[in-house]
């Protein structure tokens, strides 16, 4: 086992040093290696920057001991839950979904981010960084939920009614084949053909 000294302002307490095999000293060696924090800030890592087809991208130390490219899917799990130790015993090619479920357990306190009432809840470490939300709040988003999907579903139906019941509309009442207005059509009376009808009946 051997250590390599982080740099940066994260390189502090016990993020100063990564734990390394032996024979990987000289090879990493050749990069100098600063302590980063993950965008969650529950675990800080040992990285160097460098150029990928012309672009800045920051390489991780475990990545690169397990043998994983920067494009590779798969994440590298810390099995002792010690993100500095970067020995291959404790690197285990992982999926994101095995990852997470091997993820240290922290115990948090926390405001409700809606009613501000204290919630004391077992966290991942994954998601040390998101807010927290009460059981009652928690019942309360989901029947408002389900309000709004009644308020949606009693909608859909009105509007089909509505659809249904227009004038035109197939099956509406007052509309159908050859009614006006829910009548008999009027019979012709162009010139006066009714009267000269009656008139020639008479002779």
């Amino acid at each position: 086992m051997a250590l390599i000294r982080l740099t940066g302002r994260h390189a502090i307490g016990a993020h100063t040093h990564a734990i390394v095999d032996d024979d990987m000293v000289d090879f990493l060696l050749q990069w100098r290696w600063k302590a980063k924090p993950n965008a969650g800030g529950n675990n800080v890592y040992a990285v160097r920057n460098a150029m990928r087809d012309g672009k800045h991208v920051t390489l991780r130390m475990h990545r690169i001991v397990a043998g994983l490219s920067h494009d590779d899917p798969h994440d590298v799990d810390h099995d002792n839950h010690n993100s500095l130790d970067n020995r291959r015993m404790n690197l285990l090619r992982a999926t994101r979904s095995e990852n997470t479920s091997n993820a240290r357990q922290l115990m948090q306190s926390k405001a409700c981010q809606h009613c501000g009432g204290l919630v004391v809840r077992q966290v991942s470490a994954l998601a040390a960084s998101k807010p927290l939300t009460c059981d009652q709040c928690k019942l309360a988003q989901r029947a408002a939920q389900r309000r709004r999907r009644r308020a949606r579903e009693l909608s859909r139906r009105t509007d089909a009614a509505t659809r249904g019941a227009a004038p035109g509309a197939p099956g509406a009442p007052g509309r159908g084949i050859g009614h006006v207005n829910g009548s008999l059509p009027a019979l012709p009376t162009h010139g006066g053909t009714a009267r000269a009808r009656s008139s020639r009946s008479c002779e």
